[in-house]
This record gives C-alpha cells, structure tokens and sequence, in this order.
C-alpha cells in the first residue's frame, strides 16, 4: 500500500502477542540490527522475506539434523542385529571349539561378564575342549 513497512514497536508488539515471542532490550536490539538492514525504523516487506528465509532455512537444518539422527540409530540397530545374526550363525552347527565359544560369547557380552574361560570349562564335560549341543 506504499507504506514504509512496520515500526520496530508494533512489529515487537506483533510478535509477543501472536508469535509468543520475548525478547529482552539487548535481544530486540540485535534482532532489530540484522533484519532492519536500511536502519529507516520500519520492518519492510523485503526485509520480513529475508527473516523468514532465515527462519525457513534454520528449520530445515533441524530437520535434516533429526532425520540424520534418526538414520544413526536405524543403521546402529541394523549394525547390532547383523552381529547378532553372526554370532547365532557361529552358534548354530557342530560343536564349536571353547576358543572359538568363548570368542562368540565375549562378542555377544561385548566382554561386559569378565572372562567366560571358566563357564565354558564348567561346560565342557568331557575335557576334550568342545561344547556338547545339549
């Protein structure tokens, strides 16, 4: 309509009542000297576009930060199921030897239960060093 934009008072006003924005005097001021560029005293309709670019790109790179962090944790979960798939694999079929047993186990346990040297002697009932299936 040819007017010179929004004062920095009913712009402020405008953006504690509807955006629930506050802001104390040193924010408004540095808010003020990014987004008033010309310094005329008014929010003019280019510098309210450049805002909201700025606020339009700053959301965007919080959501590509969370969709990142989201794919972190699917790849994590896919990472620890493969291992567990692994190590079930190296479970399955003849006796396993009690070096390769406690291997597999200390990776299972990711060596959090100390040695496993003398559960797998507990087990091996024979003495011969291998693992019966039973």
């Amino acid at each position: 309509d040819g007017s010179q934009g929004v004062s920095h008072a009913a712009f402020r006003r405008m953006l504690t009542r509807f955006g629930a924005v506050r802001m104390t005097n040193q924010e408004w001021a540095g808010f003020i000297s990014k987004y008033d560029s010309n310094r005329d005293g008014f929010i003019s309709f280019d510098e309210l576009k450049v805002l909201f670019k700025d606020y339009a790109e700053r959301d965007h790179a919080k959501r590509v930060k969370a969709a990142n962090a989201r794919q972190q944790v699917v790849e994590d979960r896919y990472k620890r199921r493969q291992r567990a798939r692994e190590v079930e694999q190296k479970l399955i079929g003849p006796p396993v030897p009690v070096e390769g047993a406690e291997d597999v186990l200390a990776l299972h346990f990711q060596n959090k239960l100390g040695t496993v040297a003398k559960t797998i002697s507990m087990l091996d009932r024979e003495g011969n060093g291998l693992l019966p299936r039973d």
